[in-house]
């Protein structure tokens, strides 16, 4: 995308479809695998399989928490040249970072949003904060009010009961 706005920008009129592109970043998001045994390997040096049996909840978590120690040691203060790569271990400061797009659900199937008016502006509380909404974050009702869709659309509701999402996000609903 940023050749195509480049070439915009400069007037030039390019059919992209005609072409072969190869984009370093999707290439290495495709092959740079990101889950545990990825994340052991990066953060702790080692192949999970060196220390731990396939498939085990129990060592999958112990698995989980030496990551979190290697994550610490890494993005520790006073290691990281780059002071937004540091991550304090503090527990309220670490939750704060984990957060992915003030997820109401864990699987962010549903994201609290800052209410805005009929121009765009976001609307503040008495104290300034931000207002915010539970919103949908998939599907058809992707970005709409989940208790407008409650009463605009009722059988959403129960498919997405009936359907194969978290319990948890079928706790919040």
């Amino acid at each position: 995308p940023m050749l195509a706005e480049e070439f915009l920008r400069a007037g030039i009129d390019f059919d992209f479809n005609k072409c072969r592109l190869i984009d370093a970043q999707t290439i290495f998001m495709k092959m740079e695998r990101r889950n545990l045994a990825a994340a052991y390997k990066f953060y702790c040096g080692r192949k999970m399989e060196e220390d731990f049996e396939a498939h085990r909840a129990d060592q999958d978590t112990e698995a989980t928490y030496r990551v979190l120690m290697g994550e610490l040691d890494k993005y520790a203060p006073g290691v990281q040249d780059e002071p937004e790569r540091v991550l304090n271990n503090n527990m309220d400061e670490l939750a704060d970072f984990s957060k992915q797009k003030d997820n109401v659900d864990f699987a962010g199937r549903i994201v609290w949003e800052e209410v805005k008016d009929a121009q765009g502006n976001v609307i503040n509380d008495e104290n300034g904060n931000p207002l915010k909404h539970e919103v949908f974050n998939f599907g058809k009702y992707k970005g709409w009010d989940v208790a407008e869709i409650l009463t605009k659309d009722p059988g959403y509701f129960t498919w997405v009961l009936g359907s194969d999402f978290t319990n948890n996000t079928k706790q919040v609903l």
